[in-house]
């Protein structure tokens, strides 16, 4: 498969994860738009500390015309969270008529159903498929004929499998560390979250952006009725009152949770004993300062003193006698 159908667009940045690919591709989407121009995602990853993603651009004002019905705004509370999505736009189809209009909203209340917070309102971003399992699955199959070609393939092949795993239909996900940090209780294991999920009738995945992560296509409302089980089996402190934590446990869970352990809920990456997450290559990894050390402290940058990041500029041959520095 040749790359050179594809573009490919990077962004840089410390901490990057799905909602940054989705900002990125609805960027590309709108530039297209402008062109009568469509985009198609095949691959999206978010490593390291940049988002890169590869999509196909085709020449359609029909599908141009779709354009909204793809994007979304996020409502965020700031309580616990959680997120809604809204549409941009919407189809309404009426025999052989097509319409494209406005997306109704607001999808929110004045206060979040789940702690009573207040929202915050982001967007617009991506809301449709940001990879295309058929293509992932073959660069995969090509990357391991020639694995020997690749140095890194380890993590080439690790981030290929997890993706594979994604539900391609389920935007965003719960990062359950921040959950259980929300009601200030031990977080519940993987394995059994996903199994509740699974035995309430839902699917799930994980995710590449994130080890902590799970995606399903289950409501919000079912996440923290497992975790209210979670709960009534490991016992917290009592939550101060009005605070998110108090809120959400004051409600009474309406989903029959079952933590039976279900292998149709598991990685079957992880069942096999594929790696999905690989460790750093060494020490210190990232372009954050102690990646390279800090000069203030003593530690040199390569290149030798007088070379980094707090070293004095060279003054211009002639500046003492002028009373000016060089810039």
């Amino acid at each position: 498969m040749s790359w050179s159908k594809y573009g490919a667009y990077s962004l840089k940045g410390g901490y990057c994860h799905e909602m940054s690919l989705r900002i990125l591709l609805a960027a590309l989407e709108a530039a297209a738009v402008r062109h009568k121009r469509h985009i198609v995602p095949v691959l999206s990853v978010s490593i390291d500390f940049y988002v890169r993603v590869f999509v196909r651009v085709f020449t359609s004002p029909l599908e141009a015309k779709k354009s909204p019905s793809k994007l979304a705004y996020v409502w965020k509370c700031v309580g616990c969270e959680s997120t809604t999505l809204q549409r941009v736009g919407r189809i309404v189809q009426k025999g052989n008529s097509t319409k494209h209009v406005p997306g109704t909203g607001p999808a929110v209340g004045a206060a979040c159903e789940h702690c009573g917070g207040r929202f915050t309102m982001g967007g617009p971003i991506w809301a449709e498929p940001i990879h295309d399992p058929e293509w992932t699955k073959g660069i995969l199959a090509e990357a391991v004929k020639i694995r020997d070609r690749y140095p890194a393939f380890t993590k080439l092949h690790s981030l290929l499998t997890t993706i594979n795993e994604e539900l391609v239909d389920a935007p965003l996900f719960m990062d359950m560390h921040r959950v259980s940090g929300v009601l200030k209780c031990t977080p519940c294991k993987s394995e059994l979250f996903r199994s509740a999920l699974a035995n309430a009738g839902y699917r799930v995945s994980s995710t590449h952006c994130n080890p902590h992560a799970i995606k399903s296509d289950a409501p919000l409302k079912v996440y923290w009725d497992i975790m209210r089980a979670w709960i009534k089996d490991h016992p917290v402190k009592p939550h101060a009152k009005n605070t998110p934590g108090f809120n959400i446990l004051a409600q009474e869970p309406e989903t029959a949770v079952d933590f039976t352990r279900v292998n149709r809920a598991l990685s079957k990456a992880k069942l096999a004993k594929v790696p999905r997450f690989p460790l750093n290559p060494e020490a210190n990894w990232g372009p954050r300062a102690r990646a390279y050390g800090n000069p203030r402290k003593g530690a040199k940058r390569e290149g030798g003193p007088g070379e980094g990041e707090g070293a004095k500029k060279p003054r211009r041959e002639g500046a003492e006698e002028e009373g000016a520095e060089f810039l």
